[in-house]
């Protein structure tokens, strides 16, 4: 991993900086206007930037018939978990993480369509692997003993590489696409 070019050393001053200002609450959106300061990001992807740097997507459904808005991921909730989507973003940047679309940031979008339909046993599992891998980056217990339930979480392994990696895969793929839509990174942003 250390010698592809499209992932950025994790010991890097600027790189230690925007974990700690991501940790701090501070915009996704800012990052970008730091990338200056690391030397050859020309050889990273616009693609991969404007994802790490873009903002948080979340799906949100209407009730058309009342024109309102259901419920759905609340700004308490995002503004909660920002922080640590950030950071995750910036560690699969440097490789430090194996993921394509960190478990808090799945698990976010996951929430809003749990609240509208019932999901595929599946998408369940995909939704409580990601919610309880979140859970665990920041500290929360979720009171479940997995070693006395019956129903087991799925491990990294069944979801990277096992039976759920093609709906992990398909929904990774989807939300980085929404978050690079969305993003207002360009290569301007990123030049010294």
């Amino acid at each position: 991993m250390k010698n592809n070019p499209q992932y950025i050393d994790p010991a890097l001053p600027v790189v230690k900086m925007w974990k700690i200002m991501a940790e701090a609450g501070y915009s996704i959106n800012a990052f970008g206007q730091f990338f200056s300061m690391l030397e050859g990001e020309r050889t990273i992807p616009l693609s991969l930037l404007k994802y790490v740097f873009g903002p948080v997507v979340v799906h949100v459904e209407h009730h058309h018939a009342r024109n309102e808005r259901l419920g759905s991921v609340t700004p308490d909730m995002l503004k909660r978990w920002r922080p640590r989507v950030a950071v995750e973003r910036v560690e699969i940047l440097t490789g430090e993480r194996p993921d394509l679309v960190s478990p808090t940031e799945m698990a976010l979008v996951m929430y809003n369509a749990a609240l509208h339909r019932p999901l595929h046993h599946n998408a369940t599992m995909l939704y409580l692997w990601a919610g309880q891998r979140a859970a665990d980056a920041v500290g929360i217990n979720t009171g479940l003993d997995l070693g006395r339930n019956a129903q087991k979480l799925p491990s990294d392994d069944e979801v990277f590489d096992g039976w759920l990696s093609r709906q992990y895969y398909d929904l990774a793929n989807e939300i980085i696409g929404k978050v690079i839509a969305h993003s207002k990174v360009t290569r301007r942003h990123t030049r010294q």
